[in-house]
């Protein structure tokens, strides 16, 4: 068996059951120390499924090094005393820090509305308090252990709700805010040597979602489908993504990157664990960008190219541009942006120009907004598209 992440120190926040469950599994199967953090430390601490002491346990059955620590995210006395316990134990060393802490599912799966003016305006805080202000503290003393080492990788798991409407304005502004502090922890980082990434799931079959779905009239509200959950990845798909990254002695041409389950099972070769692979990004997000378009009065134009070089285009200079991205469902593997036509450098242009040339076919294709936008591509040898 191969055991990639042997010897490598790692931390998964919120591994009691679901997504953190999945990923401190494989962390472990790949031969990682596993320090995995939750408030349910043990199975008769609540009445929901899992707890920290199963997952350990599942954990050092498939030949991991697990380390339960009960730890509430909302305390930031409780994560430092996390990282100082690490710190001693392991002489320093932290090779990664995956954040995956939540505490909105149950308050979004079961309120009776999702619109934000009917909700409490404490919800938002029941949605980022750990989720997004949880991630940050956690980074910050993950950071003081991976800057003076020079090494380290943070993975924020998020959600394409930071891209596109899902659930409700919390939960969505949350998850933008997520990717967001990747990609300006990494901005940040890089000089030293630590990545940063947003990694998103699909629709994932964790054990209280599937437990909601039993339980829950639909009552129109569309993330409650059974027909989204079909084809869902199981917990553990998404960690086989985080095995690869934490194994990835490129990983630093992906700091910054808002990475999906899907796409790096297309890039590294891999499955979920019936042996099938999944879809990402079943939203088609082409009628809410021509929207945009139309509604914008300044002059824009779309990029769609290959997932890869575009999440990796998006580490310098297109972070400065970008104002939205969206799956282009009608190409596997690609992605696209929405650019502001007037703050493009010429840098840029050269850049991307370059890169087509490099690949296999034509990497880019423009549509045009105005016909400002069409003269100014059309001189820089681009490709309309019709």
């Amino acid at each position: 068996m191969s055991r990639p992440l042997l010897g490598k120190v790692c931390v998964v926040t919120g591994a009691s059951r679901g997504i953190g469950k999945g990923i401190a599994l494989q962390l472990g199967e790949a031969g990682a120390t596993v320090y995995i953090t939750g408030r349910t430390f043990t199975p008769n601490d609540t009445p929901l499924p899992g707890s920290l002491q199963e997952t350990a346990k599942q954990v050092e059955e498939r030949g991991g090094t697990c380390i339960p620590v009960k730890c509430d995210h909302t305390d930031d006395k409780q994560v430092e005393e996390l990282f100082n316990k690490i710190n001693k134990e392991q002489n320093g060393r932290l090779d990664l820090l995956v954040n995956n802490a939540y505490s909105g599912v149950q308050a979004m799966l079961e309120g009776p509305t999702n619109k934000f003016w009917e909700l409490d305006p404490g919800f938002w805080n029941t949605v980022n308090k750990v989720g997004l202000r949880g991630h940050y503290v956690a980074s910050i003393f993950a950071a003081r252990m991976m800057v003076p080492a020079k090494q380290g990788l943070i993975i924020n798991i998020s959600s394409p709700g930071g891209l596109t409407y899902i659930v409700s304005v919390a939960f969505g502004v949350g998850k933008a805010g997520v990717d967001r502090m990747a990609r300006d922890c990494a901005h940040e980082l890089r000089e030293y040597n630590v990545a940063a990434v947003s990694l998103h799931p699909g629709a994932v079959k964790t054990e209280m979602v599937m437990d909601m779905l039993t339980r829950v009239q639909n009552g129109g509200k569309e993330y409650l489908s059974t027909k989204l959950f079909e084809n869902a990845e199981s917990a553990e798909y998404i960690g086989k993504g985080v095995v690869h990254l934490a194994s990835d002695p490129k990983i630093m041409k992906k700091t910054g990157c808002i990475l999906s389950s899907g796409n790096l099972a297309l890039e590294y070769g891999f499955t979920d664990v019936d042996g099938k692979p999944r879809k990402w990004g079943q939203l088609d997000k082409m009628g809410a960008i021509k929207s945009t378009l139309d509604e914008q009065n300044t002059s824009c134009y779309v990029i769609v190219g290959d997932y890869n070089y575009l999440g990796n285009m998006n580490n310098s200079l297109f972070a400065k541009h970008m104002t939205r991205s969206w799956k282009y469902s009608s190409k596997p593997g690609w992605f696209g942006y929405v650019v502001d036509l007037y703050n493009v450098s010429r840098v840029l242009w050269e850049k991307l120009y370059a890169a087509e040339k490099t690949m296999q076919g034509p990497l880019f294709d423009f549509r045009k907004k105005t016909k400002d936008a069409n003269k100014f591509i059309k001189t820089r040898e681009t490709v309309l598209l019709k």
